[in-house]
């Protein structure tokens, strides 16, 4: 499955706030987590089964060159997919892809497929 964010997803440290020793979500997070779902309700829905390995690749299209940390948004991205139903649970994911791209709009290209349960020597899943 591939989908379209109209968004990039925020940083972990703008999505997540903590006080004391609790992490909390913080609104604009929750709102990144709707926008995935709702992209996702908008391809269909498609659900991965709740067993399978999953690749994902996601590329992400900055309309600027400011330095920014990739890995830093992708926790928000893989909880946006976990909440809305699109994968069982972020632990399913055995390859994980982060493109950065520019261009004039923003976005968020999310595909998901599942992947061979073999690693790259042919030797199987350790």
């Amino acid at each position: 499955m591939t989908f379209t964010v109209d968004a990039l997803p925020l940083s972990w440290n703008m999505a997540y706030g903590r006080h004391g020793k609790v992490t909390y979500l913080r609104p604009a997070g929750r709102k990144t987590i709707e926008r995935i779902g709702w992209a996702w309700l908008a391809a269909g829905s498609p659900r991965t089964g709740s067993s399978a390995r999953l690749a994902v690749t996601v590329r992400m299209t900055f309309s600027n060159r400011r330095r920014c940390d990739l890995d830093n948004r992708a926790k928000l991205l893989l909880d946006g997919l976990r909440k809305c139903g699109a994968i069982g649970d972020d632990s399913q994911i055995d390859d994980l892809r982060l493109v950065r791209v520019y261009g004039d709009i923003e976005q968020t290209e999310i595909t998901v497929t599942e992947c061979d349960t073999k690693s790259a020597d042919g030797a199987g899943r350790v």
